[in-house]
């Protein structure tokens, strides 16, 4: 009996401190909980995964978790790139207008998988370049070696296709399994698969004010290379818009393995002055090509021609820098988010 009552009495502290812990925690508003979620869960951080087959669009990828930044977003602590529904077709109404779906071409064929179009008017050897070859490579480590961000991240796609647009059709919203933060997650999963380090970023640069996105999102990256100096890769997804007239959308889609997904379209900054230092110009457009035509190889005629433009997008702060442009307007979400696997899975192969 003394043995009993010894063990009982060592045991009433732990009793009674259970019982205070569950009074604590019933005390806890819900909408308290729901703030530590918030608090706990991050951007959408991967580490080093085991390689593996791609996953369809309806399995996540659990990623290892890294501290995040001060003021950063939160993302959902089990990411997945979001299942598109049947879309609901609505009628045609007054005050919109006519889509029209095309696959693009055209620029300076440099070769049969690679074509430029060079607004910028600086000359440049776009077949030394791609000859050159990956201006890096990638460490195998548990480092983040990619970040994702989005200049503009209220961009977003149709719901539905029935070769007309409505008024009323969003074009924006803060809604980030919507948006082209959707098409950045879907890059993300394909990356951490194939055991690369990801950040994706979700933070609104682009809102509630639209003019200074791009400092903004200066800002936002300056802040992860400096925490993060494994970084060596840093991509800007956008969607593109584009009109032949007032009432017309143009929607570029190519059919991969049977089904439509949306043209991409790679973006580099091909300036270098000295009000517009890029110290990374040759080796941004070396990756840009290199990528276009691991794409082109895979999947014939789902790029459009490498846009190289007389601007810099931020790209002087790394040299592995590129603004991707995935689809217009006028694409559906589900073909927006099929092409942002594709580039995942080749841009994967191509920094391993």
């Amino acid at each position: 009996m003394r043995r009993i009552g010894a063990v009982a009495l060592r045991c009433i502290p732990l009793f009674l401190c259970a019982v205070l812990l569950v009074g604590a925690l019933r005390a806890v508003p819900t909408a308290s909980w729901e703030q530590l979620a918030e608090g706990s869960a991050l951007l959408v951080i991967g580490l080093h995964n085991p390689p593996r087959s791609p996953a369809s669009a309806q399995e996540t990828v659990e990623p290892s978790r890294y501290a995040p930044l001060p003021t950063m977003p939160t993302y959902p602590q089990t990411a997945a790139v979001p299942t598109v529904n049947e879309p609901i077709i609505p009628p045609k109404g007054d005050g919109g207008g006519a889509v029209s779906e095309e696959q693009i071409g055209g620029g300076t064929e440099i070769t049969p998988t690679v074509s430029v179009k060079n607004n910028s008017g600086r000359e440049r050897d776009f077949k030394a370049l791609l000859q050159a070859g990956m201006p890096f490579t990638l460490t195998p480590g548990e480092e983040p070696q990619v970040l994702i961000v989005h200049t503009h991240t209220t961009e977003c796609y149709m719901s539905y296709y029935a070769g007309y647009y409505n008024a009323d059709d969003a074009t924006r919203t803060t809604d980030t399994t919507q948006n082209v933060a959707a098409v950045g997650e879907a890059i993300a999963q394909e990356l951490l698969q194939a055991g690369i380090g990801v950040i994706h970023d979700v933070t609104l640069h682009d809102s509630p004010q639209y003019s200074g996105a791009y400092s903004r999102s200066e800002d936002t990256i300056k802040q992860y290379l400096e925490t993060y100096p494994s970084i060596r890769v840093v991509l800007d997804i956008h969607r593109d818009a584009m009109m032949y007239d007032d009432l017309t959308k143009v929607k570029p889609t190519v059919t991969v393995d049977g089904k439509k997904a949306a043209q991409v379209m790679l973006v580099v900054g091909n300036t270098d002055t000295q009000d517009l230092p890029n110290a990374y110009c040759e080796d941004n457009l070396r990756f840009g090509l290199q990528l276009q035509h691991a794409l082109e190889s895979a999947h014939e005629g789902i790029t459009r021609p490498l846009y190289a433009v007389d601007a810099r997008y931020n790209q002087g702060l790394c040299a592995g820098s590129l603004l991707i442009e995935i689809g217009t307007d006028a694409n559906t979400l589900s073909e927006a988010l099929y092409s942002g696997r594709l580039v995942g899975r080749q841009l994967a192969t191509l920094l391993r």
